[in-house]
């Protein structure tokens, strides 16, 4: 992977320093134009500042919400430390969920160029961030840089100070030590004096580096996205939002708990009455199922043992025709001329709009019901009946079979046998 490290000290582009790396492995570097740096084919890029390039303020904003945060609202809370004229700044917002809020103030036309020249990049940038923010930090601890142009004293994860005098030791950084609480402080210094000097004139254990860190991304400003790195929440909210979220964790226990025994209690009711279910329909139904249309079985089972005892012989007619009409819901009250019932046998009489083409699908599936049927033309079933015995014994719809009374007939009839 070929990474392009931009080193950026002055606001104008037309020479920065640089490093190409393949890998980890430092492949060339050099100064030129950003413009031609950034026209070669490159995978990944990022961007440090000098110290110069930005000031880092320390604020509190308060329950500001992030959507009513604009260039003018931030400049306005920071406008009594500002050096420059209000309208050269561009200000840059990070929240921290501790209470504190940091905005870095660049100059707006070094900016807008900055990510211009950046625009057709997007992909390959990772961050524009301050150099200072390669040196290493430890909590409470300050870290001076005293090697170069590049001379600053960072004093917390994303506060420094420029210390712009050409002294050893910069005459800032020792007005800053007399404020200084702790016994240890990290150097970057090339003088072996001004290492002993902070060590015996202020009695400071002096952590030496010369190695910087690069790649680490403290602070984006390339999409201006730091504002939403952290949700702001101050002390007394997050305590609330702790008791809140006990108090919802006892309550959806306690509900869990009883959701628990009440299943449980379900779970010993379902059993009792399905064994009971089981019990009583031990003599009607052999292996009983619990499913949907277990009802419809022994509903059915019902029937069956009511025609076997032969008890309501009306309502086996009623059956049957019910049936007969489930199975062809095709046929409609216009192609019905009547029905007769007699010896476990239903009769209906259609017309010549029924189509009785349908008609051997639709025995396979009255079979499946333990119903025989057949279809036979009307003049074959008058001349079968012609005798005197063509009364209705099951009450139908039609007393006899006189021609007289039945000419009103089609030719095609069904006659289902109950098997």
């Amino acid at each position: 992977m070929t990474l392009l490290r931009i080193f950026i000290e002055k606001e104008d582009l037309s020479a920065v320093s640089w490093q190409s790396l393949n890998g980890s492995e430092l492949t060339d570097s050099g100064v030129a134009p950003l413009e031609e740096l950034v026209g070669e084919n490159l995978d990944a890029i990022e961007v440090y500042l000098s110290p110069y390039l930005a000031t880092i303020i320390k604020t509190n904003l308060g329950d500001v919400s992030d959507k009513r945060i604009n260039d003018e609202f931030l400049l306005g809370a920071v406008e009594d430390n500002l050096a420059e004229d209000i309208e050269e700044c561009k200000p840059i917002l990070m929240r921290m969920s501790d209470g504190v809020d940091y905005i870095a103030i660049l100059n707006r036309d070094f900016y807008l160029l900055l990510l211009n020249k950046l625009s057709n990049h997007v992909k390959q940038v990772r961050f524009i961030q301050p150099f200072p923010y390669t040196t290493v930090f430890e909590e409470g601890s300050w870290t001076v840089y005293l090697v170069g142009n590049n001379k600053f004293v960072r004093t917390s994860l994303y506060e420094y100070f420029i210390l712009d005098d050409a002294e050893p030791v910069p005459e800032t950084l020792l007005d800053l030590l007399q404020t200084y609480e702790k016994d240890s402080i990290i150097v970057y210094s090339e003088s072996s004096q001004v290492v002993e000097l902070l060590s015996t004139k202020y009695k400071l254990d002096c952590k030496q580096y010369a190695e910087l860190t690069y790649g680490v991304a403290n602070w984006n400003f390339y999409n201006e996205k730091s504002k939403r790195f952290n949700i702001k929440i101050n002390e007394d909210a997050k305590a609330k939002l702790i008791r809140l979220g006990r108090f919802v964790g006892v309550y959806a226990s306690i509900f869990a708990v009883f959701w628990i025994i009440n299943l449980g209690f379900l779970m010993v009711q379902k059993n009792n009455i399905q064994s009971q279910i089981t019990k009583d329909l031990s003599g009607i139904i052999d292996g009983i199922k619990f499913t949907p249309n277990l009802w419809s079985q022994v509903d059915e089972k019902i029937l069956d043992l009511q025609h076997s005892k032969g008890i309501y012989a009306d309502s086996d007619a009623l059956r049957l025709f019910s049936i007969f009409l489930k199975t062809m819901p095709e046929v409609n009250n216009n192609m019905i001329q009547g029905i007769q019932y007699s010896g476990s046998q239903l009769t209906v009489f259609l017309n010549s709009q029924f189509d009785p083409s349908q008609f051997p699908n639709d025995r396979s599936v009255l079979a499946t019901k333990r119903i025989q049927a057949d279809i036979t033309d009307y003049k074959t079933y008058q001349a079968e009946q012609s005798d005197a015995n063509s009364k209705n014994n099951g009450g139908g719809v039609l007393s006899n079979t006189d021609p007289n009374s039945m000419g009103h007939l089609q030719i095609l009839q069904w006659l289902m046998l109950l098997g």
